[in-house]
């Protein structure tokens, strides 16, 4: 589906837009209208949900482009965000305060005859999200690893996540965990309100470590706590990590015990949390093998979370983290909220030991892989600080014996750099510091480079690329750990020579002009091989605009600015602005002046003088003369309006159309070379595409039938034959030698009759032969 079809599409035709918006009630919250299943589009409507097909409106040829709408008993309140689970079964709908879930039909539901759709809905945790009385919905999300995708965690801005399972129980929560201190509820006043918000929340990753059971939350302050390990009722883990997990805590349990102090001592707390952890593993592992799961990379095991014993002990609330060095802040700003908390990592094979690196513990068990593991945290200003995860989350439980000091150390997330948006700079100069009360910075990660994060908010979208800093960072990181003392590695060095992330503001919705800016409620990567590959950013107004997202190969390489390798391609894709027009879609009608040029008609009475029903008579007329007066005003008031509008949006078109003009132009004088310079590259990319389809082709058909079967065999050797019988081999008897000698000898015949038919008499009578000269004749033709 080309751009056009895309923004044209009539899903997006929504009348009365903004009303619809700013029906929720305006608090900073997280807003996702958009989801993507497959080439299925799902946009939430104020209270409804609409779908279509991607593929079905692809190609010029296609039928008129339309929509279902999807028809949810129990989704009576404005939608705020959605999530998909990762079967693409269910749809979380979440409000302000309420939640429900939609089983979205399959997909033949484009072939029904009927434009709604009636689709099966529950409640969730009705109890516990009502319109009233209840705390705000922060965040749904879908955890992975559960059973057939049906575990839904739901964080609310009061700290409590809760995990339900939408197949068996959506009334009451499996798991509950605290991430705010109970304390923290007591009635009175609190100097710090938004330390006790939490506004999102992530899970970490990892290979053998606790990273994929630990949740990551954010407070609105910014203070950050977690909790480990988690991990759903019913879970679908994979073999290898339960496998990878064990040996890790074993060896470390094993060190423990090894130097183990007296008791009460530090290192007998630490043995005897090393021993609780080995312990809550080996139940998982159990319960793997007692299910039939066989080891091996893409296994998965079916278990339940351990609930007896000691083992069934919430785990604790870790936090607050220590950010060192302290992130920095923007001078001036009042709007230091934090908005959204996102984890990502980047893996890399480390070399081997055969290549003179000392091979250890660690490296054995994360099956020759580091990874280093980076938290972003978005704020309201524009600030994006990103923190490295070095030191590990370990898991803890509550009641768990600790160390004997009073009060143990806090957490600690390095921070490496804090990224500007560019935000408060642009509102600043453009004297619209009050939009940033509204602003919500929402972070997500491209689905085919993990290095790469979409952020969108109030002003647009955003696009960091983590990728070059990340690679350069865990190898200069995994160098200095494993040969740092023998080649004299130096990690600060190291971490002075790696660049920056690379920003790139490829939609901006803020007008310098108006104040105002139209605020991005969804940014959804289509990744769909059939249909396209580009970035759907959808604003308040619901106008979609597409976003064509660059290949890897077109980042540039460490040291130099992504904007500079190319600069026209990328002023094409940073300078994508959507036009925002002035005026509402609504037609302006002219008002009905008909109506008004009618004069007040009057009666005629017999008689001349005043009586009550004639000053009766005089009132009615003068009260529906005023009624028209007001009437008129207001229609002379909205059409001066309308026309001191027009006039300024002309103006502003007419300075759009100029500029655009002038882009023409240049595109004109300096669009050859470049589109030349494209199509080269393309031509390039096609031809290296090619050969490694070949290649590819070949390997396969190698490994399907690696032996050539006798059959083959009599086939090729009967070819080889057929071609020493028809090339040339030097000794005269292929057929190919014996044509060329035909031809040379046909040749010499013809040139010889030629001289024979010139040295004839031109006027010589016919002569007929006899018959001893025609068998002389015959035989000589016969030998040659």
């Amino acid at each position: 589906m080309s751009d056009s079809q895309l923004t044209d599409h009539p899903i997006f035709d929504v009348p009365n837009a903004n009303e619809i918006y700013y029906e929720v009630e305006q608090e900073t919250i997280r807003r996702n209208l958009l989801v993507i299943r497959g080439s299925d589009v799902i946009l939430a409507v104020g209270k409804s949900l609409r779908i279509t097909s991607l593929i079905d409106t692809k190609g010029p040829g296609s039928s008129k482009a339309s929509y279902k709408t999807l028809y949810a008993s129990h989704v009576d309140f404005n939608i705020t965000q959605m999530a998909l689970s990762p079967e693409g079964k269910f749809l979380a709908v979440a409000g302000v305060h309420q939640l429900a879930i939609v089983i979205l039909p399959r997909p033949t539901y484009s072939r029904l005859p009927t434009a709604d759709v009636e689709c099966r809905s529950l409640k969730v945790g009705e109890y516990y999200h009502t319109a009233h009385g209840t705390a705000r919905i922060a965040q749904v999300y879908w955890h992975p690893w559960g059973r057939a995708g049906c575990s839904l965690l739901v964080m609310t801005s009061d700290g409590v996540l809760r995990e339900y399972d939408v197949s068996s129980q959506a009334e009451e929560p499996l798991q509950t965990l605290y991430f705010l201190p109970q304390k923290s509820r007591r009635r009175g006043y609190q100097a710090d309100r938004g330390a006790e918000q939490i506004v999102s929340f992530t899970f970490g990753k990892g290979v053998a470590d606790w990273g994929p059971l630990t949740v990551y939350a954010l407070a609105r302050s910014g203070d950050i706590y977690a909790v480990a390990p988690f991990l759903p009722t019913h879970a679908d883990v994979p073999y290898q990590y339960l496998t990878y997990l064990e040996a890790f805590v074993k060896a470390k349990r094993d060190v423990a015990v090894r130097t183990k102090g007296p008791e009460g001592s530090s290192s007998a707390s630490t043995a005897a949390a090393y021993d609780q952890q080995f312990k809550y593993v080996s139940a998982l592992t159990k319960q793997a093998s007692a299910t039939g799961s066989t080891p091996g990379k893409g296994s998965v095991a079916h278990i339940r979370r351990p609930e007896s014993g000691i083992l069934a002990a919430n785990p604790a609330r870790q936090g607050p983290f220590l950010l060192q060095p302290e992130p920095p802040e923007f001078e001036g700003s009042a709007f230091n909220d934090a908005c959204d908390i996102l984890y990502i990592s980047y893996g890399f094979d480390a070399p081997m030991p055969d290549q003179g690196v000392s091979e250890d513990e660690s490296t054995t068990i994360a099956s020759r892989q580091e990874y280093l593991g980076v938290i972003l945290v978005s704020h309201v200003d524009g600030r994006v600080n990103v923190l490295l995860d070095l030191a590990k989350m370990e898991a803890v439980w509550e009641g768990e014996t600790t160390p004997s000091e009073e009060n143990p150390p806090l957490p600690i997330l390095s921070v490496f750099e804090t990224i500007d948006l560019g935000i408060f700079t642009t509102v600043s100069h453009g004297q619209a510091l009050n939009l940033l009360s509204d602003n919500y910075i929402t972070l997500s990660v491209d689905p085919l480079r993990p290095q790469s994060v979409f952020a969108y908010h109030a002003f647009g979208v955003h696009i960091l690329d983590l990728r070059i800093w990340m690679d350069l960072l865990s190898s200069a990181m995994y160098k200095a750990n494993a040969i740092g003392k023998k080649a004299g590695m130096n990690l600060a060095d190291a971490l002075s020579q790696v660049p920056g992330t690379q920003v790139k503001w490829v939609l901006d919705t803020f007008s310098d002009e108006e104040k105002a800016s139209a605020p991005v409620v969804a940014a959804v990567p289509i990744n769909n091989p059939s249909v396209t590959y580009n970035l759907l950013a959808i604003t308040s107004a619901y106008e979609p605009v597409p976003l064509d997202l660059l290949p890897s190969s077109d980042v540039a390489p460490p040291g130099n600015d992504g904007a500079s390798q190319n600069p026209d391609i990328q002023a094409l894709v940073s300078q994508r602005p959507p036009y925002v027009t002035l005026l509402s879609k609504e037609r302006y009608d002219v008002p009905p002046m008909a109506e008004f040029a009618r004069g007040i008609t009057t009666s005629n009475p017999a008689n001349k003088f005043m009586s009550t029903q004639t000053l009766l008579g005089f009132r009615e007329h003068m009260n529906k003369a005023d009624g028209k007066t007001q009437t008129l005003q207001k229609y002379v008031d909205g059409a001066s309006k309308r026309m001191t509008l027009q006039e300024k949006e002309l103006e502003r078109q007419v300075d759009a159309l100029n500029k655009a003009k002038a882009r023409l132009a240049t595109l004109q004088a300096t669009g050859q070379d470049l589109l030349q310079g494209r199509l080269k590259r393309a031509a390039d990319t096609q031809r290296d595409l090619s050969k490694r389809l070949d290649r590819l082709l070949q390997q396969c058909m190698n490994n399907s039938s690696a032996k050539l079967s006798e059959v083959e065999r009599e086939w090729f050797n009967e070819l080889a034959e057929l071609n020493v019988k028809i090339t040339a081999n030097g000794a005269g008897h292929s057929l190919q030698e014996r044509a060329d000698a035909v031809i040379d000898r046909h040749n010499l015949l013809r040139k010889d009759l030629q001289e024979l038919r010139s040295a004839e008499p031109q006027a010589k009578p016919p002569q007929t032969l006899g018959t001893v000269q025609l068998k002389s004749v015959h035989s000589r033709l016969s030998t040659e």
